[in-house]
C-alpha cells in the first residue's frame, strides 16, 4: 500500500517513545532490521520505495535524530537484518531484485562507509534473513533458498570465519519446503531456528560428530524421518 511508512520506538527506562526516520518526498519505506551498538548507539535497515522501485535503506541515531546513510549502488532490492557490533564493523544482509530473479546482499560497515562483499554463493537464490555477527569478523546468515523447478524452498546456514565462508543446507526431500528465519551465536557456535513442512525447527552446532551445521566438510544438515504436508 502507499501508505507504509517506517516507524520506530526507542525505551528510555520507562516508556517507549515513537522516534520514526523521516523519508524524502514521496518515498514509501519498511524497517526490517535493527542494532544496539556497544556505544549506545543504533542502527536501522530496510528499504524505501519511490516511483516503483525498492533501494536498501540503511541508517543510525545521531544526536537524537535518525541519519541515512551512503550505500553501494546495488539496484533494486531491501535489506532484512543488521548488526553492528564495534564502531568500526557492521553488517547487513538482504538481497537484490535482478532480471534473473533475487540475488543475495552482504554489506559491511568500516566505520566510514558501507561495502558490497562478495559472496560464495552469489549465483544463487540464497537470500539471508537473519544474521549475527561479533566484533572479531565471525559472521553466521540464516535464510532461504528459492523454490525451482525441481524442488522447494530449503533452509541454510552461512558462516563466515578467518575470512572463509562455509554454507551448508538443510537436507530434505525435493517436494518438502525448509526455511531458516533466525540465527544467534553462542559461546561454541550458533544456533538457527526456521521451518521444515508445518514442523518447528531448531538446530544449533555442537563439538561432537553429528548430523548438524557441524558435519565436518559436507554441505548439507541431514534430516531424516520428514514428509510433505
Amino acid at each position: 500500500p502507499g501508505s507504509h511508512r517506517p516507524v520506530a520506538m526507542t525505551w528510555a527506562g520507562q516508556r517507549w517513545t515513537v522516534r520514526n526516520p523521516v523519508l524524502t518526498s514521496g518515498e514509501r519505506g519498511m524497517l526490517a532490521g535493527v542494532s544496539p551498538t556497544a556505544e549506545g548507539g543504533t542502527w536501522a535497515a530496510g528499504s524505501v520505495t519511490k516511483g516503483g522501485s525498492e533501494r536498501p535503506y540503511i541508517a543510525r541515531i545521531v544526536n537524537g535524530t535518525w541519519r541515512r546513510r551512503d550505500l553501494p549502488s546495488v539496484g533494486a532490492g531491501a535489506l532484512a537484518a543488521i548488526a553492528v557490533p564495534t564502531r568500526s564493523d557492521g553488517w547487513a544482509v538482504g538481497y537484490r531484485i535482478t532480471s534473473a530473479g533475487l540475488r543475495p546482499l552482504v554489506l559491511r560497515w568500516n566505520g566510514k562507509r558501507w561495502s558490497r562483499i562478495p559472496l560464495p554463493w552469489v549465483g544463487a537464490s540464497a537470500i539471508p534473513q537473519s544474521l549475527h555477527a561479533s566484533g572479531n569478523g565471525e559472521l553466521w546468515i540464516a535464510g532461504t533458498q528459492l523454490a525451482t523447478e525441481n524442488r522447494e524452498t530449503r533452509g541454510f546456514v552461512a558462516h563466515r570465519d578467518s575470512g572463509g565462508w562455509t554454507m551448508r543446507f538443510i537436507d530434505t526431500p525435493p517436494d518438502v519446503r525448509s526455511s531458516l528465519q533466525s540465527v544467534d551465536a553462542t559461546r561454541n557456535g550458533a544456533v538457527v531456528t526456521g521451518t521444515i513442512a508445518a514442523t518447528a525447527l531448531v538446530l544449533r552446532t555442537c563439538d561432537l560428530p553429528s548430523p548438524d551445521l557441524a558435519s565436518g566438510n559436507g554441505r548439507k544438515i541431514k534430516i531424516a524421518g520428514i514428509k510433505k504436508r
